[in-house]
């Protein structure tokens, strides 16, 4: 059982700086020839699975846009996948939570393939493009990098907050 109960409710932080530090690694420029893993579609469907109370749509789609205009592809691109992809993990996230990591993972693969299909689909109606082997590859690539991302960020969310030190209070205010 993959069940983890947490020890705190994810700070807005975490959140927002997991989302940041994401962003940042997909404006890298990475070689063309790596198959490398789209981290924001990887921590939104991270989150998606964690907070499934929460609205992540509109976020998910807003950075899409953000992304469609950064590579200059179609407007809307990236936008339909991370949407596809925040909805089918909050569909899904009672579904997973009684796998394992493993099991996990490759029910989250099909969902990065679906989103992958859907750039795919987009780019070949757009610019008769015909998809290639290299998205299956990106398939993988981003399933491996949940794998990594959900266990580091499950670490930091496991950890206890630490306590505060009491300040020490000054002999004037003892009188």
């Amino acid at each position: 059982m993959s069940s983890v109960i947490l020890a705190r409710e994810p700070s807005a932080q975490l959140f927002l700086g997991s989302l940041a530090t994401a962003l940042v690694l997909n404006l890298l420029p990475w070689p063309p020839i790596w198959p490398v893993p789209d981290w924001l579609a990887v921590c939104l469907v991270f989150w998606a699975l964690q907070l499934p109370g929460r609205p992540l749509l509109w976020p998910a789609w807003l950075l899409g846009l953000l992304m469609d205009v950064h590579q200059g592809v179609l407007l809307g691109e990236h936008a339909l996948a991370y949407s596809l992809l925040a909805y089918g993990a909050v569909t899904l996230h009672r579904r997973l939570s009684g796998f394992s990591s493993a099991g996990q993972a490759a029910h989250l693969a099909g969902l990065f393939a679906i989103a992958e299909g859907s750039l795919m689909l987009v780019r070949w109606v757009a610019t008769a493009s015909p998809p290639s082997l290299h998205s299956v590859l990106l398939i993988a690539a981003n399933t491996l990098a949940w794998m990594l991302l959900q266990s580091l960020l499950r670490g930091l969310l496991s950890r206890r907050p630490r306590a505060r030190k009491a300040k020490p209070r000054s002999s004037q205010s003892l009188r």
